[in-house]
């Protein structure tokens, strides 16, 4: 079999809460920068993910684009951290979210009606 550093080990399905499969429902097809860096913020602060499963997670193929695109612009604002900061190239390289940045945004609550 083949091995690969980052790849095939997060299915979209899998290893999601329920309350994070309602977030990435809720994008559509191309949705606004903030809407998906919220989103990919709120995927990061349970665990560390690469970029690779943050693309399969999201329904991205282009994950190089993913990267330009949202995931270093979220480092540089501090919305995001790497798991290996020194390395940038690093095979395990992964991205979480640190606590200061997670906000209420991000509480699941029960709407009454």
């Amino acid at each position: 079999g083949e091995l690969a550093s980052d790849r095939g080990q997060f299915a979209s399905d899998r290893g999601l809460t329920s309350h994070e499969h309602a977030l990435i429902a809720g994008l559509g097809k191309r949705p606004r920068k903030a809407k998906l860096r919220a989103v990919i913020e709120n995927l990061t602060r349970r665990r560390p993910l690469s970029a690779a499963d943050l693309g399969r997670a999201l329904g991205r193929t282009n994950i190089e684009k993913l990267t330009e695109r949202h995931l270093r612009p979220m480092v540089a604002d501090g919305r995001l951290k790497r798991v290996h900061p020194d390395q940038l190239t690093h095979p395990q390289q992964a991205y979480y979210a640190p606590e200061s940045t997670i906000g209420p945004l991000f509480e699941e609550t029960e709407e009454e009606g």
